[in-house]
Protein backbone atom coordinates (compact mmCIF):
# COMPACT_ATOMS: atom_id res chain seq x y z
CA UNK A 1 0.00 0.00 0.00
CA UNK A 2 1.27 3.48 -0.87
CA UNK A 3 0.48 6.59 1.13
CA UNK A 4 0.67 10.16 -0.08
CA UNK A 5 0.16 13.26 2.05
CA UNK A 6 -0.35 16.95 1.52
CA UNK A 7 2.66 18.64 3.09
CA UNK A 8 1.12 22.10 3.22
CA UNK A 9 -2.34 23.07 4.39
CA UNK A 10 -4.39 26.04 3.26
CA UNK A 11 -6.76 28.06 5.40
CA UNK A 12 -10.31 27.91 4.12
CA UNK A 13 -12.56 30.62 5.55
CA UNK A 14 -16.27 30.38 6.29
CA UNK A 15 -18.14 30.27 3.00
CA UNK A 16 -15.01 30.44 0.83
CA UNK A 17 -14.53 28.15 -2.13
CA UNK A 18 -10.92 27.33 -2.80
CA UNK A 19 -9.93 25.02 -5.65
CA UNK A 20 -7.12 23.22 -3.89
CA UNK A 21 -5.99 21.66 -7.12
CA UNK A 22 -3.52 24.55 -6.79
CA UNK A 23 -2.89 23.97 -3.08
CA UNK A 24 -3.37 20.28 -2.36
CA UNK A 25 -1.82 18.36 -5.23
CA UNK A 26 -0.57 14.86 -4.52
CA UNK A 27 2.22 13.31 -6.56
CA UNK A 28 0.68 10.20 -8.02
CA UNK A 29 2.60 7.06 -7.04
CA UNK A 30 3.59 4.84 -9.92
CA UNK A 31 2.95 1.13 -9.65
CA UNK A 32 6.07 -0.97 -9.17
CA UNK A 33 6.14 -4.43 -10.76
CA UNK A 34 8.38 -7.45 -10.30
CA UNK A 35 10.24 -9.94 -12.45
CA UNK A 36 11.69 -12.93 -10.61
CA UNK A 37 14.64 -14.92 -11.91
CA UNK A 38 13.96 -18.55 -10.94
CA UNK A 39 16.69 -20.48 -12.81
CA UNK A 40 19.28 -18.41 -14.68
CA UNK A 41 20.82 -21.40 -16.46
CA UNK A 42 17.58 -21.95 -18.39
CA UNK A 43 17.41 -18.40 -19.75
CA UNK A 44 20.09 -18.67 -22.42
CA UNK A 45 18.92 -16.83 -25.54
CA UNK A 46 15.58 -15.84 -23.99
CA UNK A 47 14.06 -12.39 -24.32
CA UNK A 48 11.52 -10.02 -22.84
CA UNK A 49 9.60 -7.32 -24.72
CA UNK A 50 8.23 -4.13 -23.21
CA UNK A 51 5.78 -1.89 -25.03
CA UNK A 52 6.01 1.59 -23.58
CA UNK A 53 5.75 5.28 -24.34
CA UNK A 54 7.44 8.45 -23.16
CA UNK A 55 6.01 11.97 -23.05
CA UNK A 56 6.07 13.39 -26.57
CA UNK A 57 7.85 10.41 -28.16
CA UNK A 58 4.97 8.05 -28.97
CA UNK A 59 4.80 4.32 -28.24
CA UNK A 60 7.48 1.77 -29.00
CA UNK A 61 8.34 -1.86 -28.25
CA UNK A 62 11.83 -2.79 -27.05
CA UNK A 63 13.00 -6.41 -26.98
CA UNK A 64 15.88 -7.29 -24.66
CA UNK A 65 17.64 -10.55 -25.56
CA UNK A 66 19.91 -12.58 -23.33
CA UNK A 67 23.45 -12.67 -24.66
CA UNK A 68 22.94 -9.35 -26.46
CA UNK A 69 21.35 -6.88 -24.04
CA UNK A 70 21.75 -8.76 -20.75
CA UNK A 71 23.52 -11.83 -19.42
CA UNK A 72 22.22 -14.92 -17.63
CA UNK A 73 25.26 -16.19 -15.74
CA UNK A 74 26.82 -16.90 -12.34
CA UNK A 75 23.62 -16.76 -10.27
CA UNK A 76 19.98 -15.72 -10.23
CA UNK A 77 20.93 -12.50 -8.42
CA UNK A 78 23.65 -11.61 -10.94
CA UNK A 79 21.23 -12.28 -13.79
CA UNK A 80 18.61 -10.06 -12.17
CA UNK A 81 21.18 -7.26 -11.86
CA UNK A 82 22.07 -7.57 -15.54
CA UNK A 83 18.46 -7.56 -16.76
CA UNK A 84 17.57 -4.65 -14.45
CA UNK A 85 20.38 -2.59 -15.96
CA UNK A 86 19.06 -3.32 -19.46
CA UNK A 87 15.54 -2.28 -18.49
CA UNK A 88 16.77 0.84 -16.72
CA UNK A 89 18.54 1.93 -19.91
CA UNK A 90 15.20 2.19 -21.73
CA UNK A 91 13.72 5.67 -21.98
CA UNK A 92 10.88 6.15 -19.50
CA UNK A 93 11.67 3.04 -17.41
CA UNK A 94 13.18 2.84 -13.93
CA UNK A 95 14.46 -0.60 -12.86
CA UNK A 96 16.63 -2.02 -10.10
CA UNK A 97 17.40 -5.45 -8.61
CA UNK A 98 17.40 -6.87 -5.10
CA UNK A 99 18.66 -10.44 -4.93
CA UNK A 100 16.90 -12.39 -7.71
CA UNK A 101 13.98 -9.93 -8.07
CA UNK A 102 13.84 -7.06 -10.56
CA UNK A 103 11.64 -4.11 -9.67
CA UNK A 104 10.53 -1.81 -12.46
CA UNK A 105 8.12 1.07 -12.99
CA UNK A 106 7.37 3.91 -15.36
CA UNK A 107 9.44 7.01 -14.76
CA UNK A 108 7.96 10.52 -14.87
CA UNK A 109 5.68 11.17 -17.85
CA UNK A 110 6.05 7.65 -19.24
CA UNK A 111 3.59 4.79 -19.55
CA UNK A 112 4.08 1.04 -19.74
CA UNK A 113 1.54 -0.90 -21.79
CA UNK A 114 2.55 -4.54 -22.16
CA UNK A 115 5.23 -6.95 -20.94
CA UNK A 116 5.89 -10.35 -22.55
CA UNK A 117 8.62 -12.99 -22.16
CA UNK A 118 9.74 -15.97 -24.21
CA UNK A 119 10.27 -17.99 -21.01
CA UNK A 120 7.74 -17.82 -18.19
CA UNK A 121 9.12 -20.79 -16.26
CA UNK A 122 12.71 -19.86 -15.54
CA UNK A 123 11.61 -16.24 -15.22
CA UNK A 124 8.32 -15.13 -13.63
CA UNK A 125 6.75 -11.93 -14.95
CA UNK A 126 3.58 -10.25 -13.69
CA UNK A 127 0.31 -10.38 -15.55
CA UNK A 128 -0.41 -6.70 -15.98
CA UNK A 129 -3.55 -4.84 -16.89
CA UNK A 130 -3.45 -1.55 -18.76
CA UNK A 131 -4.72 0.50 -15.81
CA UNK A 132 -1.91 -0.77 -13.61
CA UNK A 133 0.80 -0.02 -16.14
CA UNK A 134 0.09 3.65 -16.65
CA UNK A 135 2.04 6.05 -14.49
CA UNK A 136 -1.01 8.31 -14.45
CA UNK A 137 -3.40 5.83 -12.79
CA UNK A 138 -3.90 4.52 -9.28
CA UNK A 139 -6.56 3.02 -7.02
CA UNK A 140 -7.50 5.18 -4.05
CA UNK A 141 -8.43 3.09 -1.00
CA UNK A 142 -8.57 5.49 1.97
CA UNK A 143 -9.21 9.19 2.55
CA UNK A 144 -8.83 11.14 5.78
CA UNK A 145 -9.46 14.86 6.40
CA UNK A 146 -8.58 16.64 9.65
CA UNK A 147 -9.74 20.14 10.58
CA UNK A 148 -7.04 21.76 12.71
CA UNK A 149 -9.19 24.40 14.44
CA UNK A 150 -11.94 23.57 16.91
CA UNK A 151 -15.48 24.20 15.71
CA UNK A 152 -18.14 22.76 13.41
CA UNK A 153 -16.63 20.64 10.64
CA UNK A 154 -18.68 21.45 7.52
CA UNK A 155 -16.96 20.99 4.18
CA UNK A 156 -17.37 19.52 0.73
CA UNK A 157 -14.39 17.46 -0.45
CA UNK A 158 -13.87 16.44 -4.07
CA UNK A 159 -11.31 14.57 -6.16
CA UNK A 160 -11.00 15.51 -9.83
CA UNK A 161 -9.10 13.96 -12.72
CA UNK A 162 -8.21 17.41 -14.04
CA UNK A 163 -6.72 20.55 -12.51
CA UNK A 164 -9.22 22.87 -14.20
CA UNK A 165 -11.79 22.38 -11.46
CA UNK A 166 -15.06 24.10 -12.34
CA UNK A 167 -17.93 22.50 -10.42
CA UNK A 168 -20.50 24.66 -12.22
CA UNK A 169 -19.40 23.47 -15.67
CA UNK A 170 -21.55 20.41 -16.53
CA UNK A 171 -19.16 19.41 -19.31
CA UNK A 172 -16.40 18.84 -16.76
CA UNK A 173 -18.45 17.00 -14.13
CA UNK A 174 -17.53 13.64 -15.66
CA UNK A 175 -14.01 14.26 -14.35
CA UNK A 176 -15.20 14.59 -10.76
CA UNK A 177 -14.53 11.12 -9.37
CA UNK A 178 -15.35 11.60 -5.70
CA UNK A 179 -17.45 13.97 -3.59
CA UNK A 180 -18.39 13.98 0.08
CA UNK A 181 -20.31 16.61 2.03
CA UNK A 182 -19.20 16.39 5.67
CA UNK A 183 -21.24 17.96 8.46
CA UNK A 184 -19.90 17.15 11.93
CA UNK A 185 -20.63 19.13 15.09
CA UNK A 186 -17.81 20.37 17.29
CA UNK A 187 -18.63 17.77 19.96
CA UNK A 188 -18.49 14.96 17.40
CA UNK A 189 -14.91 15.80 16.48
CA UNK A 190 -12.91 17.39 13.66
CA UNK A 191 -11.85 14.52 11.49
CA UNK A 192 -13.35 12.32 8.78
CA UNK A 193 -11.98 9.03 7.48
CA UNK A 194 -13.34 6.62 4.90
CA UNK A 195 -12.15 3.22 3.74
CA UNK A 196 -13.39 2.66 0.20
CA UNK A 197 -14.70 -0.90 -0.03
CA UNK A 198 -14.23 -0.69 -3.79
CA UNK A 199 -11.03 1.26 -4.54
CA UNK A 200 -11.59 4.37 -6.64
CA UNK A 201 -9.78 4.06 -9.98
CA UNK A 202 -8.26 7.45 -10.68
CA UNK A 203 -6.54 8.72 -13.83
CA UNK A 204 -4.78 12.06 -14.08
CA UNK A 205 -5.85 13.64 -17.38
CA UNK A 206 -3.43 16.59 -17.25
CA UNK A 207 -0.40 14.86 -18.76
CA UNK A 208 0.27 17.63 -21.26
CA UNK A 209 -0.10 20.36 -18.66
CA UNK A 210 2.07 18.63 -16.06
CA UNK A 211 5.27 17.55 -17.76
CA UNK A 212 7.09 16.54 -14.58
CA UNK A 213 4.76 14.01 -12.98
CA UNK A 214 1.15 12.93 -12.64
CA UNK A 215 -1.11 14.25 -9.90
CA UNK A 216 -4.22 13.75 -7.81
CA UNK A 217 -6.28 16.98 -7.80
CA UNK A 218 -8.43 17.79 -4.78
CA UNK A 219 -10.81 20.56 -3.79
CA UNK A 220 -12.16 21.66 -0.40
CA UNK A 221 -15.16 23.97 -0.07
CA UNK A 222 -15.75 25.25 3.46
CA UNK A 223 -19.54 25.40 3.69
CA UNK A 224 -21.64 28.05 5.42
CA UNK A 225 -21.34 27.85 9.23
CA UNK A 226 -18.06 25.98 8.83
CA UNK A 227 -14.91 26.85 10.76
CA UNK A 228 -12.08 28.96 9.37
CA UNK A 229 -9.24 26.49 9.62
CA UNK A 230 -6.38 24.71 7.99
CA UNK A 231 -7.04 21.14 6.88
CA UNK A 232 -4.80 18.10 6.59
CA UNK A 233 -5.67 15.58 3.88
CA UNK A 234 -4.33 12.04 3.70
CA UNK A 235 -4.86 9.74 0.71
CA UNK A 236 -3.79 6.11 0.52
CA UNK A 237 -3.61 4.12 -2.72
CA UNK A 238 -3.27 0.48 -3.68
CA UNK A 239 -0.79 -0.69 -6.25
CA UNK A 240 -2.79 -1.78 -9.28
CA UNK A 241 -0.78 -4.75 -10.52
CA UNK A 242 -2.42 -8.17 -10.90
CA UNK A 243 0.30 -10.57 -9.89
CA UNK A 244 0.77 -13.98 -11.49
Amino acid sequence: MLEIRAIESREVNDGDQIAVGADLIFDLPTCTHQITINAYAGLTGDSISLRHGYFGDGVQTDTLTEGVDWTAAVSNAATATSLAAALNALIGVKAWALSNIIYFRASDCSELYELTASDRINMTIPILRAAALSGRECAISYIKIVQREAGPFKIAFEIWEISRIEPTNPQLLEYRKFRRVIDITELEGREYGENLSTPLIYKDRDAVDEPRSYRIHCRIDNLADGTASEFDVKIETLEGAIWQ
